[in-house]
């Protein structure tokens, strides 16, 4: 039987989304196939957020306002987190115990990323930078590399608490482990 052209095109568009091998992407457009009130949710869901989601313009969080709500919250605590992806920003809301704001920073950072974050420091007046990355030598390396561009600045720089291990991913831990690495973070030290 000669492949159908719609199925593999669906294949290989849901294997471009992470952790979306061909097996499951065949098993995705299968399902989809043959579950059309599922598949017409699905799209409906997909063209609302491509129609009315972006970027915060001051954070680079996701946002269905120029402006994100936490950004417009002058009520927060003065501290920013810096995290690299969406998934960090929901699982340290859902956990409750961080109230500051979020700043977004790329994998692939640059001065233009630190520029952007010091203004963000220096308009809404916060004390603390809190870097909410996980613990590897990588990341390590990129904190001190932000805390000495950042150096001038009068705020506190902290990152998690340990506990966190390393490599793993926040979204990959329990809410209490998150809780307590947000509520045990410490100041960064250099290296001796």
């Amino acid at each position: 039987m000669a492949p159908i052209e719609e199925l593999e095109e669906l294949i290989g568009a849901l294997e471009q989304l992470p952790t979306i091998g061909r097996k499951s992407g065949t098993r995705l457009a299968l399902f989809l196939a043959k579950n059309r009130g599922v598949a017409l949710r699905l799209l409906r869901a997909l063209e609302e957020v491509v129609a009315e989601v972006g970027e915060c313009s001051i954070c680079g969080g996701l946002s269905r306002t120029p402006i994100c709500p936490i950004c417009r919250d002058r009520e927060r605590e003065p501290v920013v987190a810096v995290v690299e992806r969406e998934e960090e920003r929901q699982l340290l809301e859902e956990v409750g115990v961080y109230r500051g704001y979020y700043f977004f920073l790329p994998e692939k950072w640059g001065l233009e990323e630190v520029e952007r974050l010091r203004e963000f420091i220096r308009s809404y007046q916060l004390r603390e930078v809190l870097f909410a990355f996980p613990p590897s030598s990588g990341n390590r390396l990129k904190i001190l590399q932000i805390k000495e561009l950042l150096g001038e600045l009068p705020v506190k720089f902290t990152q998690l608490a340990q506990g966190v291990p390393t490599g793993v991913l926040l979204e990959n831990l329990d809410l209490w482990s998150v809780a307590s690495a947000v509520k045990h973070r410490h100041p960064i030290e250099e290296e001796e």
